[in-house]
């Protein structure tokens, strides 16, 4: 089998958040290369902030990013992302806890080791238990 594909790369500059205005001009800059685009990789914390972009699109591609939220789920609902890579936040501070307490309380003290977390793929389907709902938002409206 032949694939065809064509592969570009938009690089972006930002710290740990990027401005509203940013993204927005970043979007405008590239829209034709994105509007005809059969699939996007959206790496770092932009997948939720690029959603009230991707709505406005006639041509939804294939979309995957990182993270999950309240934003990113309820555009999984809309099936405007396809696919968003998470790792388990809780595994992650359960594993960051017991270290800390192992470090203070044991005699023994042994170097901290590093412990990854693997990913995990969230996709529509299963969606819905990685969010944390606080206040069973997400139930509530699911059952409407």
């Amino acid at each position: 089998m032949n694939i065809n594909y064509q592969l570009q790369k938009i690089k972006y500059d930002t710290s740990a958040y990027i401005e509203e205005e940013q993204v927005e001009k970043l979007l405008k800059d590239h829209k034709e290369l994105l509007l005809d685009a059969d699939a996007i990789y959206v790496a770092g914390g932009l997948l939720d902030k690029i959603i009230p972009n991707i709505e406005k699109w006639e041509k939804k591609p294939v979309i995957i990013g990182h993270d999950i939220n309240e934003t990113i789920y309820h555009a999984f609902q809309k099936d405007l992302i396809t696919a968003s890579i998470c790792q388990d936040p809780v595994a992650q501070a359960s594993f960051s806890l017991k270290k800390i307490m192992n470090y203070f309380l044991d005699d023994n003290i042994n170097d901290i080791s590093s412990y990854i977390v693997k990913p995990e793929i969230v996709t529509k389907a299963n969606a819905k238990y990685y969010i944390n709902n606080k206040n069973n938002l997400i139930n509530k409206q699911e059952n409407d």
